[in-house]
């Protein structure tokens, strides 16, 4: 697929989880490999965490999946520059054959689980913020396309200031349940985070391509909405309250629907996991129970 194909994809956002655009040959070449992993692409920075992990990781190839959530602006050309350059650095460095990359979104899913019922969210789970959700979401638009090709490893990665607090969807609390809906589906996330000093030492190996590494793939109109107006933030959400009660039981209904081949409605699933469940009407009550029970001894 070329860059303008990519671009037209990302322009539109169609909905492809289920229709991941690949043809019925490529599947095949795809089943055939032994030791595939899907790489999480989520930057360049991402993405010399990713080139740390595969050292250690012993794989054939790597299907590398840019996902988005309609929620994405600016500039998508570094991500694909510097999908360039780590191709050709693991290729060579690691003899890791690196397969062009796939794109994955479906922003009413992402809508239906993050946004729509916002304000019900913010009520149960104080301190809620949709980066958490989104997190999830992200991952979950990756286990159609891991069923479809027979694979059972997503492997992420995330660069971190030591100095700095870490982003809230990037913390050890948010990838633990993340990596508890893919288990659930019989996949393993493997996430390896380094440090940002690492960074020099992976746009080196660049040689003379350290320009394509530079600057974000593209930003979120939510981005930092979890932080106060200093910049700092206080974790106050109740991670397994979130995510147990509400965030993996909505996306695994919607996975199971999809996997299936039915239709799903985002918006339906998600509200039926948020309503209550209603306690079972009694057809009397204690004093009447007593009277019956009465009449039948006479």
């Amino acid at each position: 697929m070329v860059y303008k194909q990519y671009v037209n994809i990302i322009a539109q956002k169609p909905d492809i989880i289920p229709e991941h655009m690949l043809s019925d040959e490529y599947i095949d070449e795809l089943r055939k490999i032994d030791r595939l992993a899907v790489l999480e692409i989520t930057g360049t920075a991402n993405m010399s965490a990713l080139y740390t992990a595969l050292k250690d990781i012993s794989f054939e190839a790597v299907l590398p999946t840019i996902s988005y959530s309609g929620t994405e602006y600016g500039e998508w050309k570094y991500i694909f520059n510097g999908l360039q350059a780590f191709k050709k650095v693991v290729e060579k460095n690691l003899n890791i054959f690196v397969f062009a990359p796939v794109l994955l979104g479906a922003p009413q899913f992402w809508w239906a689980l993050n946004g729509r019922y916002i304000k019900e969210l913010m009520n149960r789970y104080m301190g809620f913020t949709p980066c958490l959700g989104c997190r999830l979401y992200a991952y979950a638009l990756r286990i159609p396309l891991c069923k479809r090709l027979d694979i059972s490893v997503i492997l992420s990665g995330i660069a971190k200031n030591g100095e700095e607090t870490a982003n809230v969807h990037e913390t050890d609390s948010v990838i633990h349940y993340c990596k508890n809906l893919l288990s659930s589906f019989g996949i393993q996330l493997i996430c390896r985070t380094i440090d940002y000093n690492e960074l020099d030492k992976f746009t080196e190996l660049m040689n003379g391509t350290h320009d394509k590494m530079q600057g974000a793939c593209f930003n979120c109109i939510l981005k930092d909405n979890f932080k106060n107006l200093d910049g700092d933030y206080s974790n106050s959400t109740d991670m397994n309250q979130y995510f147990e009660q509400f965030a993996i039981p909505a996306a695994a209904k919607i996975l199971s629907r999809v996997l299936s081949g039915r239709g799903v409605d985002y918006a339906c699933e998600v509200k039926n996991t948020l309503l209550p469940i209603e306690q079972p009407k009694r057809k009397y009550g204690a004093a009447g129970k007593h009277k019956i029970m009465s009449h039948t001894r006479k």
